[in-house]
């Protein structure tokens, strides 16, 4: 049990308190350079319905301290009602996906995916842009069908280096944006594990599906905004797998459409992390920036040969390996329904005449924990020095039960 809720839910328990995101522990990008924290809560030993925690950490180049609060509480002897608010004062990826944490819990906002593109990182992100934030997150939840969460949230975003806000040839130094994030997550009576304050539904061939709208408006400093100048994120995915004989098949597929005035950090950007990290819902062949879409969809497929080729070999088939092929699949589009409140930076490519693709082959179940892979471009389309590798060997930390 121990070990599955580090694994699903990224936190491990030392009696009454636990440590993490574990993610968080260490991560590296430009601004920051090596960065340390100790994200820490109560845990359930402590207060069975409530917590209290947070984190902080040190950047090695920037030489800061920054930091968090989070509190969260469950008023009933249930988990039908959870209520939990947050300050923070760090950096944030400005390619960060906000919808991701209903399908991956508690993702990395800073850094690096997972611990081994920490360690292998060949070129660290410079584009982070500074935060204060406060947020509230309200779930409410049935037994098993369904969820819905509203968050309604304060945001003052500042500049870096690489980061600029832009707008009719001012610089703005930093921006405010605020509003309400809904989320319905349809999950058809599937069975779930619950980990203190978090649930998780195991991937299975009935389909999970999250529906999320974002509503906010932005402040410029010295600015007037009529009330009709609001943003608009429509966004939804579906999560499971489909067996075809001993053969798995693990699908995410996710689209959104963003409407309105809206700054250029809130497209879809879908980046790699340019390290030897294979990135399950992300991307391993594209640089720290590339595509940014009001319009969009991304496909990652994952299948799982089951041994069905290995087992068949005398001498391989006793190490129990995996067959592994994947595919992940990008497209998108900017059209006039996104209004821009800053200059798209000249890095960014919101031209794309073919989907980005990307084809791997490889093995899982090596030790029972690790997962490696060959990746390479799908046809001859986005291969741009400053964009994307063309190929590249990628792992991951995979267990199997």
């Amino acid at each position: 049990d121990a070990i599955g809720g580090i694994v699903l839910t990224s936190y491990v328990n030392l009696g009454k308190f636990d440590v993490g995101p574990v993610y968080d522990i260490y991560t590296t990008n430009a601004v920051e350079g090596n960065r340390f924290s100790l994200p820490l809560r109560t845990g359930e030993q402590m207060f069975k319905y409530f917590t209290v925690g947070g984190i902080i950490g040190y950047g090695t180049k920037s030489r800061e301290v920054k930091y968090g609060a989070n509190i969260g509480w469950q008023p009933f002897r249930t988990d039908r009602f959870i209520v939990c608010l947050s300050y923070a004062d760090d950096y944030s990826l400005v390619s960060q996906d906000k919808f991701l944490r209903f399908v991956k819990k508690n993702p990395n906002t800073r850094g690096n995916g997972n611990f081994v593109a920490s360690l292998t990182t060949r070129e660290r992100d410079p584009y982070l842009k500074e935060e204060k934030r406060y947020e509230a997150r309200i779930g409410l939840y049935t037994d098993k069908t369904y969820e819905f969460e509203l968050s309604p949230y304060y945001i003052k975003n500042s500049s870096t280096d690489e980061v600029r806000f832009v707008r009719q040839e001012i610089d703005y130094g930093s921006y405010i944006n605020y509003g309400v994030l809904f989320n319905f997550r349809f999950a058809f009576k599937q069975h779930f594990d619950r980990y203190y304050f978090d649930r998780v539904y195991f991937i299975t061939q009935i389909p999970v599906i999250n529906l999320s709208m974002d509503i906010g408006r932005v402040e410029l400093p010295g600015t007037e905004i009529s009330e009709s100048d609001l943003y608009s994120h429509f966004h939804g995915s579906i999560l499971g797998y489909y067996n075809f004989g001993p053969i798995a098949m693990r699908y995410m597929v996710n689209g959104g459409y963003l409407t309105g005035y809206a700054p250029y950090d809130m497209l879809d950007m879908p980046v790699g992390t340019m390290s030897f990290g294979y990135s399950k819902y992300g991307y391993n062949l594209l640089h720290h920036a590339t595509f940014a879409n009001n319009l969009y969809t991304n496909v990652h497929l994952d299948f799982n040969g089951g041994g069905i080729l290995l087992n068949h070999i005398p001498g391989i088939r006793e190490l129990k390996l995996r067959e592994v092929i994947s595919v992940k699949c990008h497209y998108g589009s900017m059209n006039d329904a996104y209004k821009k409140v800053f200059e798209l930076p000249g890095y960014y490519d919101n031209k794309m005449t073919y989907p980005y693709t990307e084809i791997g082959i490889g093995f899982t179940n090596i030790f029972k924990i690790l997962r490696i892979e060959y990746v390479r471009q799908g046809g001859n389309y986005h291969k741009k020095e400053h964009m994307a590798y063309k190929q590249g060997i990628f792992l991951r930390g995979e267990m199997s039960f």
